[in-house]
């Protein structure tokens, strides 16, 4: 996985990268990204939409 993120306002983005560790059709995602963060998306349908819940470490960065 290979990606590309951008604040709304365009004025920071940065690319970041991972390898799948975990997938569940229809209900999970888990992977980890290049500097060993884990990242998991859980995937919960409701009555007329399907939600996702990402949970991810945030890493503090000082510019």
């Amino acid at each position: 996985m290979d990606a590309l993120c951008t604040l709304p306002n365009g004025h920071r983005h940065f690319d970041f990268e991972g390898i799948y560790t975990d997938i569940t059709t229809h209900k999970l995602i888990k992977y980890t990204l290049g500097d060993d963060r884990k990242v998991g998306v859980h995937l919960r349908p409701t009555s007329i939409q399907l939600k996702l819940i990402n949970i991810l470490k945030q890493r503090i960065c000082i510019p």
